[in-house]
């Protein structure tokens, strides 16, 4: 079955993070993932199986960061950990004994201002052309800042593969820009406009509250599949490292909404584990398929609407409370506690405002 018939009668969920997890394994945030297909290629492997148990019904090859520049190889080189990263792959979906799409996942490629792009275009090529070789599902572009070769690659790969699977995946931040300052509406609506790729999305950079916050003010495509991964959170500095939080819990919950915001495809990025996707495959049967819209009277819908729980916002001012004034309090030469409340992204909140009161209202001695 491709992934086309697939999504025409389910959601689909892909698999977490790769980099982070696998650095995590090794205890080193210096770990290169590409390189242990060669060096260490049974955790590959294994982190592979674990997201396949979990749930995931798609995963990635480990060769996000796999080009010449990033890892300073040759073109040899290249080819050989690309297929050792497809074959890793297939192997943990037969151990595994589940069934799932496989996608060639490339990164973008580091570029210098020395840099020709139909020499940028021809290494992507080269990628492109190993993973046909494979005979994947799907060819995935993830964490880009912009689409300016996603024209000529996407036809590239329809015109060798008409079947294969193409996605396209750019990365925000809690702005809804990309660091090359192109707003993601844009980059929607130009991929809209193409009829080789299949799905288009956003991944990384953000967390999944502000990933709920931006796509439900986006316009997004009703002719096209739509792929949402976001991060675990925000990396956190603890005895001199930088970790991910684990909250799975929460981050599920975000990806309901995503789900209900009429999104396709639903994944993780950095920081996520294994538990993240366990979370989002419980709740992906109680969604039905997408449908697409072939010609669409408009290519675009904003979502303004549609989720979003105005009855309950509440406002400080709502509250009740009984107690003194702080000048009152501190002439008494009582110690004062003030509490700054970060409010959720997503404006649900009354179960802040709940604790707050409570907090106010209870008396501490």
């Amino acid at each position: 079955m491709r992934i086309q018939e697939y999504l025409q009668k389910h959601r689909l969920v892909t698999d977490g993070a790769m980099g982070t997890y696998y650095a995590k394994i090794r205890n080193d945030d210096y770990a290169v993932c590409e390189n242990a297909l060669i060096e260490e290629p049974e955790i590959i492997r294994q982190i592979h199986i674990e997201y396949l148990k979990a749930g995931a019904k798609l995963i990635r090859t480990n060769t996000f960061m796999a080009n010449r520049p990033a890892l300073k190889i040759t073109k040899e080189e290249l080819v050989y950990l690309l297929k050792r990263g497809c074959e890793i792959a297939k192997e943990a979906r037969i151990e595994s004994n589940c069934d799932a799409f496989l996608a060639g996942d490339i990164g973008p490629i580091p570029e210098f201002a020395r840099d020709e792009e139909l020499d940028i275009i021809a290494q992507y090529k080269e990628i492109i052309d190993v993973f046909l070789s494979q005979d994947l599902d799907a060819i995935l572009f993830e964490t880009f800042s912009d689409d300016r070769y996603f024209g000529e690659l996407s036809r590239y790969i329809k015109e060798k593969s008409p079947t294969t699977f193409v996605i396209t995946q750019f990365c925000l931040n809690k702005s809804g820009y990309t660091s090359n300052g192109i707003r993601a509406d844009k980059l929607l609506a130009r991929a809209a406009a193409r009829k080789e790729i299949d799905a288009v999305g956003f991944n990384c950079g953000i967390s999944s509250g502000h990933m709920v916050k931006l796509i439900r003010n986006f316009q997004l495509p009703r002719n096209k599949y739509l792929m949402i991964s976001p991060n675990a959170g925000y990396p956190e500095q603890m005895q001199n490292r930088l970790i991910y939080l684990d909250n799975a819990s929460f981050f599920t919950g975000n990806m309901k909404k995503v789900l209900d915001s009429g999104v396709s495809i639903v994944g993780a990025c950095c920081g996520t584990t294994p538990s993240y996707i366990r979370g989002i495959a419980k709740l992906i049967d109680n969604y039905p398929p997408v449908v697409l819209e072939e010609n669409p009277k408009q290519t675009l819908y904003n979502l303004d609407s549609s989720q979003m729980p105005k009855d309950n916002i509440r406002n400080l001012s709502e509250i009740s409370i009984s107690t003194k004034k702080i000048t009152e309090l501190l002439k008494e030469g009582r110690k004062v506690i003030a509490v700054e409340l970060d409010p959720p992204f997503d404006a649900e909140d009354t179960k802040i405002l709940e604790c707050a009161k409570k907090a106010i209202t209870t008396k501490t001695h």
